[in-house]
């Protein structure tokens, strides 16, 4: 099983070899922040 190349297109750059080790954690992190905003916003506007 080949893992892909630098050459292989790609949403957005990772010049870190521990990020394009972990290629997940981009779209974990994005996930999370939303999660975080979404849950940020419910809780303000029932404390309103």
């Amino acid at each position: 099983m080949t893992r892909p190349t630098q050459n292989s297109p790609r949403r957005w750059r990772l010049d870190d070899p521990l990020a394009l080790s972990a290629g997940a954690l981009p779209r974990l992190g994005w996930a999370l922040a939303v999660s975080v905003l979404l849950w940020g916003a419910v809780a303000w506007a029932l404390s309103a």
